[in-house]
């Protein structure tokens, strides 16, 4: 796995277009001391914590919200407050943040009965054509341009502003890494419901 949206995540708050950015890690990889060490190349604060089956690195200029953040991500009580906390620390559209508050819930019930509700899904579900942006694209085999759920593909502007916007940043960034991540994002989508969506 190549390091562009990682290295585009953490650009994003190294040039204040974000105060905090989170990366996931499976099975070491890549490996949580290679992304400290590209963090602390971006000037970053880091701290890191161990839930379920997975790492997660925090990165931000501000060791305050680093702690708070942490914090809220291992012991919240109160998760729609919570939620809405870590989404004005990474700069989520506030319309996606209430859009997953609202989702939780239900998320949570088909949790208790073993069900995997994936809601990623049930949101490009809601697309009526069969062709978004390439920026648009966070589905497995994809680059991510944006690091939040929208809460439309279609009809949220905030998030295609943030995800034309980052395109844009990394491509001022490293043209070489752009192209491969915007090529890496050309592909077709088969959704649950037999439709099909290509990335263009």
């Amino acid at each position: 796995m190549e390091n562009y949206e990682n290295i585009l995540n953490m650009l994003t708050v190294a040039q204040d277009l974000r105060r905090l950015g989170r990366i996931e890690i499976f099975d070491n990889r890549p490996s949580l001391s290679d992304l400290i060490g590209m963090a602390e190349g971006f000037g970053l604060k880091t701290s890191h914590y161990y839930i379920n089956d997975r790492t997660d690195l925090l990165f931000s200029k501000d060791e305050e919200i680093l702690e708070k953040a942490k914090d809220l991500h291992l012991n919240a009580t109160e998760p729609v407050e919570s939620n809405r906390t870590l989404g004005g620390f990474y700069n989520y559209p506030e319309c996606c943040v209430q859009y997953f508050i609202d989702n939780l819930q239900h998320k949570l019930e088909e949790k208790k009965k073993n069900k995997n509700y994936d809601l990623m899904q049930e949101t490009i579900l809601g697309v009526k054509g069969d062709e978004l942006p390439y920026w648009l694209n966070t589905f497995p085999g994809g680059n991510k341009f944006f690091f939040h759920l929208t809460c439309s593909y279609e009809g949220c502007k905030k998030t295609r502003e943030i995800a034309e916007r980052n395109s844009e940043l990394m491509k001022k960034y490293d043209l070489a890494d752009w192209e491969r991540m915007r090529g890496g994002n050309l592909t077709t989508l088969k959704l649950e419901d037999g439709r099909e969506i290509r990335f263009v």
